[in-house]
């Protein structure tokens, strides 16, 4: 086996996968205090610029939220 065929399988990787912490980032800081905010607001402020609040979102939300 030649020198390039030892080296074309090593990779570096870390050993041991990091668990996240969701809830300490900023997007779930600003999404759990501001979302319902927003959502009942929506109608009255964005609605003609932006068209109807989309379900979809309250499920995404929610799911990320947990």
């Amino acid at each position: 086996m030649g020198p390039v065929a030892a080296s074309a399988g090593a990779v570096d990787c870390p050993a041991v996968e990091r668990r996240r912490n969701p809830r300490a980032t900023s997007l779930y800081q600003l999404l759990d205090v501001h979302y319902e905010t927003v959502k009942g607001l929506w109608e009255e402020r964005f609605e003609q610029r932006y068209r109807f609040w989309r379900g979809f979102w309250d499920t995404a939300v929610a799911g990320y939220l947990g």
